[in-house]
Parts: C-alpha cells; structure tokens; sequence
C-alpha cells in the first residue's frame, strides 16, 4: 500500500471538483479516476471603516467624538474581542468589546477627542477579533487642539498733539493670532484724567 498525498488550498469562497487519475499496469484498470470535492471553511471577515480619524482642530478642554464602523463580512460569527486606544486626549466612549457579530452583521465604536494644549496629537485603536486573517486592525488616529489668540499691532496706539475740540481718528487692527476662530463680544473703553504737571526740584519728594 502507497498514500497519494493530495493538498488543497481554496482560494475563493466556491466548492472546488478535481479529478485524480492513477495509471498503473493493471490489466484490467490500466487508469483509476478518483473524483475529489472540496469546500472552504467557514471563517469570519472583519471590515472596520473608517482606518483613519482624524478631528481636525478641536477646541483645547473640549470633547468631539467620531464613530468607528466594524462589520462582519465573512460567513462566520465574529467575536471582537477587545478595543484598545493608546495615545494622549483620545478614549473610547462606546467600546464593543465582547460582540459577537453573525455574518452581515455590525456594530459601532465612538472614539473621542479632548485635547489640552495646543499641538498635533496622534494615537490608535487596535480592535482584535477572531478574523483569522487580521486578528488584529488598526484604526489610526489625528487631532489638533486649538485655541483663539488676540493681538494688537502696534500695542500703543498715540494720537499725538491734537488741537482743541479738533478730532482725530485712529483705526485699531484686532488680530487673530490662534489657530481657532476668534469671537468679538464687544468694546468699551475708559479715559484716565489728564496729569496736571507738578515740577519737583531734586532731591524733593511728594506724594500722588
């Protein structure tokens, strides 16, 4: 007795028929046909969408959140076993981990965003699964923190000498200096009283 070792590798989703024909010197069955069938395993198929996130400009000490979409597009059930988001300002506020997802079926993740400062910051999320495939994906993720700044140019605005119950106009550039929208509430000024010139000889003191 002689095995026939025969190796199947299934490269789509379909049953696979072959045939396997032994020649021998037989004389009455010079050639034996044997029929081979063959069928993929069931498995689980994980899509996640979106692979990146990124929140743009977030305004620094407050949240926005994004959703994250995991799909099961395999024809077996899909166990997602955990979510894990590394990264500074970044969390996951709705984690499904522990879903066990059938075939067609979806479920939904929400990461969110809460810088503190003003800078670029970057994290993940590594979702992991029974997929067979990828047991681990990677949900990349972006954000900046963002804060309005105002600023005035020149700082010192001087009308100079301006004659009695004459008038002059001076226009004052308010600059957004942030990288966040800047909101005007509003103006209001005040005027000191004008400094009545007091000469002192030296060495004298007096008190304002």
């Amino acid at each position: 007795t002689r095995n026939v070792s025969v190796v199947y590798t299934p490269s789509d989703d379909l049953a696979d028929t072959a045939t396997l024909t032994i020649d021998s010197d037989d004389p009455d069955e010079p050639s034996v046909v044997v029929d081979i069938v063959g069928s993929p395993a069931e498995e689980p198929d994980i899509l996640v969408d979106p692979l990146v996130v990124d929140f743009g400009l977030v305004k620094t000490n407050t949240a926005e959140t994004e959703w994250v979409t995991i799909t099961n597009v395999g024809d077996a059930d899909l166990d997602v076993y955990n979510c894990v988001p590394y990264g500074n300002s970044f969390a996951i506020s709705s984690n499904p981990a522990g879903t066990l997802l059938g075939p067609g079926d979806s479920t939904q993740m929400s990461v969110t965003f809460e810088p503190t400062s003003e800078i670029a910051y970057s994290g993940r999320v590594d979702i992991s699964s029974n997929d067979p495939d990828e047991p681990i994906v990677q949900v990349d993720l972006l954000g900046e923190g963002a804060a309005p700044a105002i600023a005035f140019d020149p700082a010192l605005y001087d009308f100079g000498q301006v004659g009695l119950s004459c008038e002059e106009t001076l226009d004052i550039a308010v600059q957004s200096v942030g990288n966040a929208p800047l909101v005007l509430y509003g103006y209001s000024y005040a005027s000191l009283p004008p400094v009545n010139a007091m000469p002192l000889d030296p060495g004298q003191l007096d008190d304002y």
